[in-house]
């Protein structure tokens, strides 16, 4: 039959491994932050770029040095969401990814948002002296899309789509608005989809060569599109006397994102939140998006860290529904707590019964040991021998110190019988001293007594005559 000590012993063992084994998996599935992050951005004279190299410094500054934060130029969007793709399946651990996409450019369901950035505005610019009314007349003329991989691109493909412009056909589509710079530049026009303080886009503009065509289906296409919405280009935006526009033109308008894999580590999410939100990013981009604002921008999911930053009082709703949770559940709590105190008291009843066991037991040994002295007592009456009463007082004391050790029981030394154990060891004891005392005495005795008769003896041999 198991013991409760044994069973101790085992539940101890247990727990030890328990939590040596907790401490040793919490330690080996801690995350560790990468060496290297890598913000992932577009061409370097675009707004992309300059975001972020204004933000990595704060960034830097907010991982206390724990990671090198690097800004890498990129062909656009579609680069950034390939390289974010492939980093997260090639499941390598070296280096953390963020990265800056134009909204509707690429499937953003398969990353999770950071943050957004700023609203990006379509612009269809075309020559002051060209023909060019409508959208419907970009069919087939050379109007530049941007580059591969850009956001841009894909957006313009998608606008020429809803108005039912093949975009392969056009010319010169895969050119770069900024080929309108040039004096000798074949283009009569381009589709850009960037921020209002794109560098590139400002010098265009201001060159007063180009015009902005208006999105007159803009309400249709944001019926159908949950990343784009109608919007004006406000009259005099990009410059004045004349201004341009020279009035205000309605468009359509996208969202840059500050994105990541779903595995990036919430201290980088954290970092990039406080760079963007909480330092003086707004002075340098004026649009950038407030952060009350920001989840009426988002149509598509949070990182679990950046839905908290942006919705703290969710945290306090999650707080209710776990004691709405607990509430629901009391019938449940007070069963299990009804089970914890009835396997309780059958585990205190079992540990009072192997006690009373044990004492028993111990009882029985003791009174063993009394019988034993009883028995040395009874042998001691008739004993006269030296090396017997030493004998006698070996045993005796070996029994004495045995009961010491093996009876540690409180209540067991309390015991009437325990107490006659003792006083009858320490009386056989004393007993025993003095009967060798009377031993040693008596030899002492009969050997003064040999001694005198031998002397005697001598005297009278010497006294008799000749």
């Amino acid at each position: 039959m198991l013991k409760t000590s044994t069973i101790r012993s085992w539940m101890t063992a247990l727990m030890v491994v328990v939590f040596v084994g907790s401490i040793l998996v919490w330690y080996a599935t801690w995350p560790r932050l990468s060496s290297e992050l890598i913000l992932l951005t577009g061409d370097q004279g675009g707004e992309y770029y300059k975001l972020g190299q204004a933000v990595q410094p704060s960034i830097q500054r907010r991982l206390d040095g724990e990671m090198e934060v690097r800004v890498e130029a990129t062909a656009g969007s579609k680069d950034n969401f390939d390289r974010l793709i492939a980093a997260d399946a090639s499941g390598k651990k070296d280096a953390a990814y963020l990265a800056i996409v134009q909204g509707g450019s690429v499937p953003l369901q398969r990353l999770t948002t950071v943050a957004p950035l700023y609203p990006e505005f379509v612009h269809v610019i075309v020559r002051t002296d060209s023909d060019i009314e409508t959208i419907y007349d970009l069919a087939g003329r050379k109007i530049a899309l941007g580059l591969e991989g850009s956001g841009e691109r894909l957006t313009a493909r998608k606008l020429l789509a809803y108005y039912g412009i093949d975009a392969d056909e056009l010319q010169f589509n895969d050119l770069s608005f900024s080929e309108l710079l040039k004096e000798d530049s074949p283009l009569e026009g381009a589709i850009v989809t960037t921020g209002i303080q794109h560098p590139r886009l400002i010098e265009v503009l201001r060159q007063r060569r180009y015009r902005i065509l208006s999105i007159d289906i803009g309400p249709a296409i944001e019926m159908a599109d949950p990343f784009l919405r109608t919007i004006d280009v406000p009259k005099g935006l990009y410059a004045q006397n004349p201004p341009i526009p020279r009035q205000s033109v309605t468009t359509l308008a996208t969202t840059a994102y500050l994105v990541t894999s779903g595995a990036t580590d919430p201290r980088v999410v954290n970092a990039a939140l406080g760079a963007v939100y909480e330092d003086s990013l707004p002075i340098e981009f004026p649009s950038l998006i407030a952060r009350d604002d920001a989840p009426s921008w988002v149509s598509t999911r949070l990182h679990p860290i950046a839905h908290a930053y942006f919705h703290p009082a969710d945290q306090l709703g999650y707080m209710a529904t776990v004691l709405e949770s607990l509430a629901a559940g009391k019938e449940l709590l007070l069963a299990l707590a009804a089970l914890c105190y009835l396997i309780s008291q059958r585990w205190r009843k079992a540990i009072r019964r192997e006690q009373a066991q044990q004492f028993a037991k111990q009882k029985d040994h003791l009174d063993y040991l009394l019988q034993k002295t009883l028995q040395i007592e009874l042998e001691l009456a008739k004993c006269t021998d030296a090396n017997r009463l030493k004998q006698f007082l070996h045993d005796v004391t070996a029994i004495k110190i045995k009961a010491l050790r093996e009876f540690t029981d409180e209540e067991l030394r309390g015991d009437t019988t325990f107490s006659i154990f003792q006083r009858q060891c320490d009386n056989l004891i004393s007993r025993i001293q003095l009967r060798m005392l009377d031993s040693q005495h008596s030899q002492a005795v009969a050997l003064q007594d040999d001694d005198s008769r031998n002397r005697n003896s001598q005297r009278a041999d010497l006294e008799v005559p000749e």
